[in-house]
């Protein structure tokens, strides 16, 4: 469960530390969900619309660590990666999925078949996610599913396990930029959620995100309809039906931003490529690339509105939330290199 602030208007004129954060709701006498309504501005100090919608903090009093989530079970006949086998040394920065070899598979071989056949999963994976996306169903809810999904068709939920994490997806809600864990939250009218998914089967992991609207996430005949005399019940109704076009918009351009990067790949091409071409493309949207983790797993960039992409971590040591408190959002692909250009495999 986390607790969740209101952003009703702009983005915090400058990033708040945790404690700022908490010492601004010293009201709340309960530990449940509740709502702040909460003026703020970009970092540049102007006024800049980055939506309506919840910004998700930690439940207080606070539990640190993960121990104390329970674990969905994976049936023993399920071959396991390799670091979810225990005794992994902390210091050790694979976690115990050991790395050999450089980075290439020969195509059109044995390898080449099993790696598409965990991408394949993956995307079924992420399709079932999209299917069950409404307001009321918690990411709780969603994992349980996913999880279940994932062992029917043979393979682990590559999450579960490294280096502790606790659930088979990650679920990063509004302001959270990446490791969000699945929670008992419902998810509310007008959020906004990255789904990410791995999967493991057969020595290869197929891994693929998208981040998805919840229900209505302002659009655009909203805003047209805002100067022109509307029955106030009318305009009561379209009010609270209105659509997040700042969420929306985000969503848009992190898809577009990844058929970028997808662009920027090929044979003898530089790795660097790929983040410039990204970064090049959001830039002019007002938005920035967080440098805290851009590059990890299959290298999902998470776009983040406004200029400050700065994140603190949770308690839990693994959900990242945005200090400024604006949205995030990340899309991902599986691609394989060919002798000629790249295929999406996922």
């Amino acid at each position: 469960m986390s607790l969740r602030l209101r952003n009703s208007s702009h983005l915090l004129q400058k990033p708040l530390p945790f404690h700022h954060i908490r010492s601004s709701k010293k009201h709340v006498v309960s530990n449940r969900p509740f709502w702040v309504r909460t003026q703020s501005y970009s970092n540049n100090g102007n006024p800049n619309l980055f939506g309506n919608y919840d910004i998700i903090l930690p439940e207080e009093p606070f539990v640190y660590g993960v121990k104390h989530i329970p674990v969905n079970p994976v049936p023993p006949t399920i071959p396991r990666p390799p670091y979810t086998f225990g005794n992994i040394d902390e210091d050790d920065p694979a976690f115990g999925d050991p790395y050999t070899g450089d980075g290439r598979i020969s195509l059109g071989g044995e390898d080449e078949t099993k790696l598409k056949k965990a991408a394949s999963i993956a995307k079924s994976v992420l399709g079932t996610a999209k299917k069950c996306l409404r307001p009321g169903v918690s990411t709780q809810e969603i994992d349980s599913l996913l999880h279940n999904f994932i062992i029917s068709h043979g393979a682990y939920p590559s999450p579960l396990g490294y280096a502790g994490f606790p659930k088979s997806c990650c679920t990063s809600v509004n302001n959270i930029i990446v490791h969000g864990i699945p929670d008992s939250r419902p998810l509310c009218d007008g959020d906004i959620v990255n789904i990410d998914v791995t999967v493991y089967m057969e020595g290869f992991h197929g891994d693929t995100s998208d981040t998805f609207p919840v229900g209505n996430v302002v659009s655009s005949l909203f805003f047209l309809l805002h100067n022109v005399a509307l029955d106030p019940d009318l305009y009561s109704l379209l009010s609270n039906l209105q659509q997040d076009q700042a969420g929306l918009d985000l969503i848009r351009i992190t898809r577009e931003a990844l058929k970028h990067g997808i662009m920027a790949c090929g044979p003898n091409r530089r790795f660097s490529d790929i983040g410039r071409k990204i970064s090049d493309f959001i830039a002019p949207y007002g938005y920035s690339i967080n440098d805290q983790f851009t590059g990890h797993g299959i290298g999902k960039p998470a776009i983040v509105q406004g200029t400050d992409s700065r994140g603190w971590l949770f308690p839990d040591g693994w959900t990242v939330s945005t200090e400024s408190g604006a949205r995030s959002a990340q899309a991902e692909h599986t691609i394989l290199i060919t002798d000629t250009g790249v295929e999406v495999l996922t």
